[in-house]
């Protein structure tokens, strides 16, 4: 009967070593899975981030290249502008040059 007693004791022990050893393992594989789903999620916001900062550089440049080409073309337009009342006036403005250059040595 002892011996009954002993083998049963033994047997329960090697049991709950068994299950101790399951949990423990058990206990490391879902460590492992957090750790992976951890990794996965921070890799998919950091994959989200890079997205987003590409997608507003992207609409950065895209915005900069449109007004710097409307800033071009105003550029040109009032160029032309000035440059066109220039050719038209030239001729009259030297005139009125001319004109108050002499009036101004008459009335010395």
């Amino acid at each position: 009967m002892e011996i009954e007693v002993i083998q049963n004791l033994i047997k329960m022990d090697e049991e709950t070593r068994n299950k101790i050893n399951n949990a423990h393992e058990l206990k490391y594989k879902l460590k492992q899975a957090i750790e992976q789903e951890k990794k996965k999620l921070t890799d998919e916001a950091w994959a989200n981030v890079e997205a987003q900062v590409k997608s507003m550089r992207e609409e950065i440049r895209t915005t900069h290249e449109k007004k710097q080409a409307e800033a071009k073309a105003m550029y040109e337009k009032e160029s032309q502008r000035i440059t066109d009342m220039f050719n038209a006036n030239k001729e009259r403005w030297i005139q009125m040059i001319a004109d108050y250059t002499v009036g101004k040595r008459e009335q010395e």
